[in-house]
């Protein structure tokens, strides 16, 4: 499930955790409130889905990763990260295309994401694979920045 050849998709493993923190780091600011190295490491441990891609020309580098929270069902996606130089290669659209088919292999109802108003590449791009907004969520972010809720269906792609 990986139409792009330049990079590799597959499930985060333990080795790749000073990796995902580093990519954490760069890519969110400490308002955001950025996953630690713990954070992953209870992530990869627990029931979640947390999936990286790898560039193939440097496969010790991550052009990117996604968590996913998995619940009964519906899944929701916690957290998606590219890194600068992976950016506009169609590295998140593989990740968010990978989470929403684990939700239909799961049998899932939906996938589920909140995303900053401001934040029109995001927006885009999730509309582009079927997301739909459902509702802004006040405050949602703090310091009165709103979110809008996003949320793609299963049973559309049935």
């Amino acid at each position: 499930m990986n139409p792009n050849p330049a990079y590799a998709l597959r499930t985060a493993l333990a080795s790749d955790l000073d990796a995902l923190t580093e990519l954490e780091q760069r890519a969110f600011t400490l308002s955001d409130g950025p996953l630690t190295r713990r954070a992953f490491a209870y992530h990869l441990r627990s029931k979640n889905l947390l999936l990286v891609v790898l560039d193939h020309g440097q496969p010790q580098r991550l052009a990117g990763y996604i968590l996913v929270f998995m619940h009964r069902c519906s899944a929701r996606i916690y957290s998606l990260a590219v890194s600068s130089e992976h950016q506009g290669r169609g590295v998140a659209k593989t990740l968010v295309k990978a989470a929403c088919a684990e939700a239909v292999a799961r049998d899932l109802d939906c996938v589920n994401l909140e995303v900053r108003p401001s934040n029109d590449a995001a927006i885009g791009l999730y509309e582009s694979i079927g997301f739909q907004k459902t509702s802004l969520r006040k405050d949602y972010y703090g310091l009165n920045e709103n979110g809008w809720r996003m949320q793609w269906r299963v049973k559309n792609t049935a």
